[in-house]
């Protein structure tokens, strides 16, 4: 998920619907910043074990999901229903499609063995590649990003390879709410707290443990809102049914077929600066020094991430930059981390950087020139940088997997 820049947006400085969107996008998204748990309750705990243990152990399964999210800020209601339906058969095989007239998914990624396909209608065009490793590498990257989104992240649970780690990362709170009936179906409820977000989940009672609802609590994000000047309410629902397991999950759900009249490309996705030269900058920084890119030619590898204090994708994605260049800084390596805040005034940004306890190196691009030459138009733009100054990848946007990707490519670039 990502905000537009301020020159790509009608209101700069008010509460977007980015921001809502921020909250809820993963179940890991708090995960560089939580401690330890500090409130699980054991029967919660048990349950989950189940329901993940009922997900690795099936040799394939499918499910729809529909989701409906939307806000009220200021008076003006916003909602948007969306549907995919996803299959996997383990070891190599899984489809994410949309499911009729979905908003939310803008595309189609099936993997059926050692293929990779990705279908992006707006374009009319589809790519075909090798794949390889963990079914839950299509969840991770551009294509997912771009074609399903966060959202669909969130329903996608089941595909992770350890589900019990993703649902419980950054969770400090976890409570047994009983047995509820639900659509003629006895569920277990479930309340997990993160420091920013809430999830209130359904798993079906019974020998098959799955998840059936997922609902988020926003408050928090309400109470931001209301600092800013602003009455916000947003939700977001997730209901996942349709459930079929083992053989009823057939061959056609992977069959890769792209429709007439789609053109075949190498690539769908990358951004048009990796491979090039970086553009060089002289920025101030949060500690009165000015950071050169020249600097730290032919040493370093530098990262930089373009991020604001009103996008809320930005300030969800900021401990784990944080925690990111640490363990680099820690150990020794040869990485520079720069955040660099655009177009806002030095104290708002010291105001947040102190109130978050973030300790990261924060550069100051007042007239978004930088922003521009390395066409941040959405944010955070997380950009990597070789030792030679040559851009090798840009992320948009702040996915789960998100820092865990940046960290393989950086040990890449370190190791060449």
């Amino acid at each position: 998920m990502a905000c537009t820049t301020p020159a790509h947006r009608r209101h700069p400085n008010t509460v977007t619907a980015c921001a809502v969107a921020a909250m809820l996008t993963t179940l890991a998204i708090a995960a560089a910043r939580a401690d330890v748990p500090t409130k699980i309750d054991p029967q919660a705990t048990d349950v989950l074990k189940r329901m993940a243990k009922a997900y690795t152990d099936a040799p394939a399964m499918a499910y729809r999901a529909k989701i409906r999210r939307g806000q009220t800020l200021d008076g003006d209601r916003t909602v948007v229903e969306s549907a995919f339906d996803l299959a996997m058969r383990r070891p190599d095989r899984v489809s994410i499609t949309p499911a009729g007239d979905n908003p939310e998914m803008k595309g189609s990624i099936i993997r059926s063995q050692n293929r990779l396909y990705q279908f992006d209608p707006a374009s009319n065009r589809y790519a075909l590649s090798d794949a390889e490793g963990p079914l839950a590498d299509v969840l991770s990257g551009d294509a997912f990003d771009t074609l399903c989104g966060e959202v669909v992240s969130l329903a996608a649970l089941p595909m992770r390879t350890d589900p019990y780690k993703a649902v419980m990362t950054g969770v400090v709170s976890a409570e047994y709410g009983g047995l509820v009936e639900r659509d003629g179906v006895s569920m277990h409820r479930i309340a997990l707290e993160e420091d920013q977000i809430g999830w209130r989940l359904w798993i079906e009672a019974g020998d098959r443990p799955v998840l059936r609802r997922i609902e988020a609590d926003l408050s928090k994000l309400s109470q931001t809102a209301k600092q800013q000047g602003h009455e916000l309410e947003a939700f977001v629902e997730v209901d996942l049914a349709s459930w079929r397991f083992g053989d009823a999950v057939g061959d056609a759900a992977f069959a890769i077929q792209p429709p007439s009249g789609a053109a075949k490309v190498a690539t769908l996705f990358g951004h048009p600066l990796e491979g090039q030269r970086a553009p060089l900058f002289e920025l101030p920084g949060l500690d009165g020094k000015v950071a050169t890119l020249a600097a730290h030619r032919g040493k370093d590898v530098v990262v930089l991430d373009f991020w604001a204090t009103w996008c809320g994708p930005c300030v969800g994605s900021m401990p784990g930059l944080a925690k990111l260049a640490k363990s680099y800084r820690d150990a020794g390596k040869n990485v520079a981390v720069y955040a660099i805040n655009i177009g806002e005034d030095p104290a708002t940004v010291k105001a947040f950087i102190d109130k978050q306890k973030l300790d990261v190196n924060v550069l100051f691009d007042g007239n978004s020139a930088m922003a521009r030459a390395y066409q941040a138009n959405a944010i955070p733009e997380s950009v990597i940088i070789d030792r030679q100054g040559i851009i090798q990848k840009v992320y948009v946007g702040a996915g789960p997997d998100l820092h865990e990707n940046m960290r393989a490519q950086i040990d890449k670039l370190l190791d060449k």
